[in-house]
């Protein structure tokens, strides 16, 4: 399925979905600043949120996967959002 949605970050992490990192994808190389920018980015999201709940979610950036449906549960290859999506597990 292709679709352009925004969605919450929970949808990412679903226990009935199973990540995998294609060999061409880079390592995983972020380290503490990168840490703190993603999650500097988000408490401040949260606070305005908290201040203002008219104040609608944070884009976090594209997390691109391919789906593969098995029978109880899914591969998702991941074709962006690695770094992003790695860091939040």
């Amino acid at each position: 399925m292709i679709t352009g949605l925004s969605r919450p970050i929970k949808d990412f992490l679903r226990q009935d979905r199973q990540y995998l990192i294609p060999r061409y994808q880079r390592e995983y190389v972020w380290e503490e600043k990168q840490w703190d920018d993603l999650f500097d980015d988000l408490l401040k999201n949260y606070l305005k949120h908290k201040e203002n709940p008219s104040i609608e979610g944070h884009f976090i950036g594209s997390i691109v996967i391919l789906e593969e449906k098995r029978d109880r549960y899914s591969n998702a290859h991941v074709i962006d959002g690695q770094q992003r999506l790695t860091t939040f597990f």
